[in-house]
């Protein structure tokens, strides 16, 4: 097994082992311990990486992501606002090119440092560092 496929395999362990840990406990929080818990800075990784989102106490949202297309490097700016409902992620957010997105998120794993959620819509998971 290559270097690159043992990291990945490990990766994904650890991500499986850290989502299974955390199941039981998210499933025990109210909303307002998930939003107080989720409130802060992140960086996000995956397919965003370089990207950092705020969360704010007030409910806001704002950030920045690098996106790299047509050989040219773009900064998309996000704002809008969040919450959580019944243990899920709701974001409703203005992009900067006027687009208004809103995305339902299942919260997979959260600790103090890591959030994992995955998009209900597309099934995309992204896994977010505290920043």
């Amino acid at each position: 097994m290559s270097l690159i496929a043992s990291r990945l395999f490990v990766g994904l362990l650890l991500l499986l082992i850290l989502q299974q840990a955390n199941a039981d406990e998210l499933s025990s929080l109210s909303d307002h311990a998930l939003r107080v818990r989720i409130a802060g800075n992140w960086e996000a990784g995956s397919l965003m990486t370089g990207g950092k989102l705020v969360l704010q106490n007030d409910g806001t949202i704002h950030g920045a992501f690098p996106v790299i297309g047509g050989g040219r490097k773009l900064k998309v700016l996000v704002s809008g606002a969040w919450k959580v409902e019944n243990g899920k992620l709701f974001a409703a957010e203005s992009l900067s090119s006027g687009q208004q997105i809103r995305t339902v998120y299942e919260i997979l794993a959260l600790t103090t440092e890591t959030m994992i959620i995955r998009n209900d819509t597309t099934d995309r998971v992204s896994i977010l560092t505290r920043k």
